[in-house]
């Protein structure tokens, strides 16, 4: 490959998937607003209206309100935290290195503490699959206090919305020659309801019985309703005034917190100014330092996507020649401590008002499903994302929307001292050919107890090494979530979960007030049938679907645990919503590198070895050379000119490195891959052939703010598992940390918009040339204790390998 033709390459590297089958059609016509059929009952005004109160949503608010603003915040079930609480999942999943660090975000450092200080542990279940397993119930009570604190030291209000859901959004029209943005949210129409006289408390019934009647405006036998109208709160101030904006490489970029206004580039926290530019981080200075933010790489080698300039810059995110690297958060500030009550960079200048004059308010979609981005219309994917350079591993050179990870509704369950009468569910025989301890290493009772054990009788006393020796006593809870068990994992047209683009238009939610959640009422029945009959298999089933007969003993010692006072909160005994692994994914807006919308990819953070001959095998010649051009670093260049072969090009061992990144995450890329036919309890079923084949271990990754940002719409910011990645990514970018990381940015995000005037788009839409209002962002960001990159982020770090 020719210099010339390489260049070419790195710009319109992403047509290599062109047969993106996955992507929903851009619509030229704003969605419908249809005014309810019925008369409003409230009107609420809000700076940031966030739907979803999962993790994403609680670290949104919570910064929105450290920064001082009013937030709403809508949930469909009555807790708050999702994964800790509502969908039963309370065990953190975090990695070793990460966790021995402690390096996460502010909020979600300040949870884990008050978990610790309620309990007088962190581990009160004395899990092993975690640090930290306990009570769902205690997640939402003590994230919520959280939650009030936050309102009080920032000045914030809380207008806070269980059991509500939102039904419509008033958007404005499309803008003639604007094919990607400069829509608004104008309003928001939600439904709450509650019990009508007479009937059960909320949570008696599961949610496949409630989630229809709760999308319709009508009262109804089992529910009131109340229609409320979100609208943004009047503007008492203006924004900050605008300066002109620093698009410009040559022009002065905006002050760092206490520095006097010079020619010099802006210091990296913690340096001296000299007259050198700054170092990258770990590096010595040399005759050829790394580029100042806005300098062109002149004797420079060809750039690779993935990292930044430096005097052998590969390119950021695919990209030219950008900045030094953000600063590593994290790291202390010693001079710019962190800021209290507001969390506002007082000193910093303010920055332009931007060419559409910003927004009135923000909306964030921090729903387990992406909700908001059905119902908005605005580009996703659902599902498998197609084979190309990018998504090597996928299971389908096509790829598959109805195949996503699977969903599992939790349970508890509590040992006794005496057998207990169990009884058959009436539905058990059809799931029971599903059911297995799925490897023969996981063969235990014990084992599978004890793997997130939520509550310990005797959590000081000593145990065995090996968890299949766990002791199991009287009173110790067990929540289950395993993935031959009560994981439900449909696949296909017939059964999915998550409504596609096409299904929605079909059973008429795209159309005005047609909108029911998108969700396949059917199948959340089934995934309900499903965990209630894996209770009943491991206290009583004596089969094993993937290990044969002899293996499954039962265990009738334990009972399960149904009530409004049990952990999960329902009469019923499931957790208030499954847990989600994967919903919609937006696709990003277009960009010189990424013309088809940005997306993280499975090559951006995968530590697979892609010399496995399955690569060479399953792509062209010409995809697996441009597979190696996206791996390579600071290899690349060699390679593409020609000096160097693929066999010897090395991969880069590290994630890439974003010019706008604004949150981290850490953790393995872990699949519950959808079944091969439908049913997915059909007897004999197995998982899709080559679903796992990306599945592995993944370096630390950071959170981009191009893949927060919606299409069309540009007060809208996506937040927690449906920012834009592909399916590959999504298996990491999905647990309690990650979801909190992108809930922070999300809110910090939203109230510097506010406070200035400009819209998110803006601090990124000159990428890869200098944005200096996105350094601001990122300085607040890490002043407010949320770390944008992992300690030695740096094109020359080669040691991530080393994290666990």
């Amino acid at each position: 490959m020719k210099l010339p033709t390489y260049l070419f390459w790195l710009k319109s590297r992403s047509l290599l998937s062109l047969s993106l089958g996955l992507i929903s059609v851009i619509s030229t016509i704003s969605p419908v607003f249809s005014a309810p059929n019925r008369n409003l009952d409230r009107e609420e005004t809000c700076d940031i209206l966030v739907a979803g109160g999962g993790l994403a949503g609680a670290a949104t608010a919570y910064e929105g309100l450290r920064a001082g603003r009013t937030v709403c915040m809508t949930e469909i079930t009555d807790w708050v935290g999702g994964q800790i609480s509502s969908q039963g999942t309370s065990a953190l999943d975090e990695r070793e290195t990460q966790r021995s660090l402690l390096f996460y975000p502010r909020g979600y450092l300040e949870l884990r503490r008050r978990i610790k200080e309620h309990y007088g542990r962190l581990n009160p279940g004395g899990c092993w699959v975690s640090y930290s397993c306990f009570m769902p119930y205690d997640g939402n009570k003590i994230l919520f206090e959280v939650l009030q604190d936050a309102a009080k030291t920032g000045n914030g209000k809380l207008k806070w919305f269980p059991n509500t859901v939102i039904k419509e959004l008033e958007i404005t029209p499309a803008v003639a020659g604007n094919a990607v943005g400069g829509q608004q949210i104008k309003s928001a129409i939600a439904i709450s309801h509650k019990p009508a006289p007479n009937t059960p408390p909320i949570n008696t019934e599961t949610l496949s019985k409630t989630i229809e009647d709760a999308y319709r405006y009508e009262n109804s036998a089992r529910f009131n309703k109340t229609i409320i109208r979100f609208i943004p709160k009047p503007r008492q101030t203006p924004p900050n005034p605008p300066l002109p904006r620093g698009g410009n490489a040559t022009s002065s970029p905006p002050l760092v917190r206490g520095e006097k206004a010079t020619s010099s580039p802006p210091l990296v926290r913690g340096e001296k100014a000299t007259s050198s530019p700054p170092l990258v981080r770990g590096d010595k200075a040399t005759s050829s330092p790394p580029l100042v933010r806005g300098e062109k790489a002149t004797s420079s080698p060809p750039l690779v996507r993935g990292d930044k300039a430096t005097s052998s810059p590969p390119l950021q995110g695919g990209d030219k020649a950008t900045s030094s690297p953000p600063l590593q958060g994290g790291d202390k500030a010693t001079s710019s401590p962190p800021l209290q009550g507001g969390d506002k960079a007082t000193s910093s200048p303010p920055l332009q008002g931007g060419a559409r004059g910003g927004a009135d308010w923000y909306v964030v979609d921090a729903t387990e499903t992406g909700e908001l981005i059905g119902l908005a219309d605005v580009p996703y994917r659902l599902g498998i994302d197609p084979r190309s350079p990018l998504e090597p591993s996928s299971g389908s050179p096509t790829g598959d929307a109805y195949c996503t990870q699977g969903f599992t509704y939790t349970f508890a369950m509590e040992a006794t001292k005496e057998p207990q009468q169990q009884q058959q569910p009436s539905f058990y025989q059809q799931y029971a050919p599903y059911y297995s301890y799925e490897l023969q290493r996981l063969a235990s009772f014990p084992l599978v107890f004890s793997y997130r054990q939520i509550r310990s009788m005797k959590p000081d006393e000593p145990r065995p090494a090996d968890p299949k020796q766990f002791p199991i006593y009287p009173g110790d809870i067990s929540m289950q979530n395993w993935t031959w068990g009560n994981d439900y994992r449909p696949g296909s047209s017939l059964d999915n979960l998550i409504y596609s683009r096409a299904q929605l238009a079909a059973n008429g939610q795209l159309q005005p007030g047609g909108w029911m959640g998108g969700l396949r009422t059917e199948t959340l029945r089934r995934g309900e049938e499903n965990a209630k009959g894996f209770f009943y298999w491991l206290v009583a089933g004596t089969t094993d679907s993937q290990l044969g007969n002899g293996v499954k003993k039962p265990y009738p010692n334990n009972r399960f645990l149904s009530g409004l006072d049990s952990p999960m909160g329902t009469v019923h005994g499931l957790s208030k919503y499954p847990y989600m692994r994967e919903g919609r994914r937006i696709i990003g807006r277009p960009s010189l590198s990424q013309p088809q919308g940005f997306t993280v990819w499975e090559v951006d953070m995968s530590r697979t070895n892609f010399k496995d001959s399955f690569y060479r095998q399953n792509l062209s010649a010409e995809d697996y050379r441009n597979l190696w051009l996206n791996l390579g670093g600071l290899n690349a260049p060699a390679l593409a000119v020609g000096s160097q072969s693929v066999e010897n090009t090395k991969s880069r061992s590290r994630a890439t490195i974003y010019p706008d990144a604004v949150g981290i995450g850490h953790y393995a890329i872990d699949f519950h891959p959808c079944m091969t036919n439908s049913p997915p309890e059909a007897p004999g079923n197995t998982e899709r052939e080559g679903t796992r084949k990306g599945q592995g271990q993944a370096y630390p990754f950071q959170i981009p703010l191009r893949a927060m940002i919606p299409q069309k719409i540009d007060n809208m910011l996506v937040a927690g598992k449906s920012i834009a990645v592909s399916h590959t990514a999504a298996a990491a970018y999905r647990v309690h940390s990650f979801e909190w990381s992108a809930g922070a940015a999300a809110g910090i995000t939203a109230a510097f918009s506010l406070e200035n005037g400009i819209i998110p788009y803006e601090l990124v839409d000159e990428l890869p040339s200098r944005e200096p209002n996105l350094e601001v962002l990122q300085l607040r960001l890490q002043q407010n204790a949320n770390p944008i990159a992992f300690p030695g982020t740096s094109i020359f770090n080669s040691s991530w390998q080393n994290w666990k």
